[in-house]
């Protein structure tokens, strides 16, 4: 039998729409970093809970998997019974040896101290503009689709779960779930929500969800026709996720560090063109195997210089450069202009980190073993004092032009990324249908939908580039932030 997921993605590709008039997709989404150890699990319950909040929204009740409520005062005690691992029973081969070796584990992130997973978090999310209910009526009828699908996907299969509904944000009520990762039966069962399960999932609780009266849907958004051009000629994004931002603030680079932009970005440029040039000549190979071509035509060693004229603590981070960049020395040169990219010395520092541990070739070339050696670098470069002093020259207006060179570039590659992921899950829809013996009309639908995005030819739009003074005067002016 097909799952709810398959199922709704084919009727959503004949057209079909599961209500008249205007609805919205509903959200249910896994949150960043499972829980690993007991006192995170306890720490997600207190968030859900308010525990540690002043007014009328805080100190909240919870309900169980049943339907029940359990009482802030008794949650300590819910959780205690969930029977969750002792810290020191879930280490982490790694974590392991070092407490053998009498060395301390507190500083390993979670996800690399502890091993086995021991819960879950989930947020449904909707709005009252959406689904055009008002508040009190869409809490209501949350609540009672939440206490039904908690019961049907997880009460069911002896798992335990917490959740609890927040509403502090006006017009959009959410629904935490804490979902402890091991099953209670018989036979023990460790739970894992990969993206068909997830999917799945939110096919199951759309329609628990409509049969509430709340019109929401769970259709992907490049099954639906209108969505699905847009997206594969780059104008819509597959997942469209809303930022959390506090105020409003420039995050392009050439905004944010424009004195090193205009320096480094045109080698940066440069770079990612050469790797995109790569990665097109392997793309007849799997993913895999394409990402293992690529790393295998750097090389293995970095270039031969001489660091005696650095003071003791660039020397010692230089030769953790060497251990991950070709030109050691010129990539520590760019990641400390970054950090004072603006002119001000070391108030882009955490910029800076963030883009060596996550873009690295945003400073050079890499080499063969960078991967491994990346987060010994980045350890160094966050202990690292007294930055120096950089003499800046005048950023060229023609900054903005390089951006969109970069833009551009971003653009094709998500463009070429996405139409992958929008086969790639075609394809499997179209296995699954096979495996379950589903033909004629149905099989004949998921194929031409197939055929369609490989063929796609996105339209050629002609923008307009803003007047070279425009330019200027954007670059020159700050941004105030917007008052809390």
């Amino acid at each position: 039998m097909l799952s709810s997921g398959d199922v709704s993605r084919i009727k959503t590709i004949s057209g079909w729409t599961p209500f008249g008039g205007p609805g919205e997709q509903l959200l249910l989404k896994v949150t960043t970093g499972p829980r690993k150890s007991a006192s995170g699990v306890q720490a997600l319950v207190n968030y859900v809970a308010r525990a540690n909040e002043e007014g009328e929204l805080s100190r909240l009740d919870l309900f169980d998997e049943v339907g029940e409520v359990v009482p802030f005062n008794e949650l300590a005690r819910r959780v205690r019974s969930w029977g969750l691992l002792a810290d020191i029973d879930n280490l982490t081969p790694k974590a392991r040896s070092l407490v053998q070796d009498g060395a301390p584990v507190r500083h390993l992130p979670e996800r690399d101290r502890f091993w086995r997973i021991q819960a879950y978090h989930f947020v449904w999310s909707q709005t009252t503009e959406g689904t055009g209910i008002e508040e009190p009526d869409l809490k209501a009828r949350m609540l009672e689709a939440a206490r039904e699908f908690v019961f049907a996907e997880f009460a069911d299969q002896n798992s335990q779960v917490l959740w609890g509904m927040h509403e502090d944000h006006p017009g959009r009520p959410h629904i935490h779930f804490i979902i402890k990762a091991r099953t209670n039966g018989p036979v023990k069962k460790q739970l894992r929500f990969g993206p068909e399960i997830l999917e799945d999932m939110r096919a199951r609780l759309a329609s628990v969800a409509r049969q509430l009266e709340i019109p929401v849907h769970s259709q992907r958004r490049e099954d639906r026709k209108e969505l699905l051009d847009d997206i594969l000629g780059g104008f819509q994004p597959l997942r469209k996720n809303v930022r959390r931002v506090a105020y409003d603030k420039p995050t392009e680079l050439h905004l944010q560090v424009p004195l090193w932009f205009a320096e480094e970005g045109p080698a940066w440029l440069d770079r990612k063109n050469r790797l995109q040039s790569l990665y097109t000549q392997a793309q007849d190979l799997d993913g895999d195997e394409r990402q293992k071509w690529v790393v295998s035509q750097r090389p293995v060693e970095s270039l031969p210089g001489s660091d005696d004229d650095l003071p003791e603590p660039y020397r010692q981070i230089n030769h953790k450069f060497s251990r991950v960049f070709q030109s050691p020395r010129e990539a520590m040169n760019s990641f400390l202009k970054m950090t004072s990219g603006s002119g001000q010395p070391g108030k882009h520092r955490a910029l800076a980190i963030w883009h060596l541990s996550k873009q690295p070739l945003a400073f050079g070339d890499l080499l063969r073993d960078a991967e491994k050696h990346l987060p010994d670098l980045t350890e160094a470069a966050r202990k690292l004092d007294n930055l120096p002093h950089v003499n800046w020259g005048t950023a060229s207006p023609e900054i903005h032009h390089l951006a969109e060179q970069h833009r551009s570039l971003a653009l094709a590659r998500r463009k070429g990324r996405e139409r992958h992921l929008v086969l790639k899950g075609l394809n499997r829809l179209r296995r699954n249908a096979r495996k379950e013996k589903v033909q004629g009309p149905t099989l004949e639908l998921v194929r031409k939908r197939v055929d369609y995005v490989r063929n796609f030819e996105a339209p050629q739009i002609q923008e307009e580039k803003p007047a070279l003074h425009q330019r200027v005067v954007d670059f020159v002016t700050r941004k105030r932030k917007k008052n809390r």
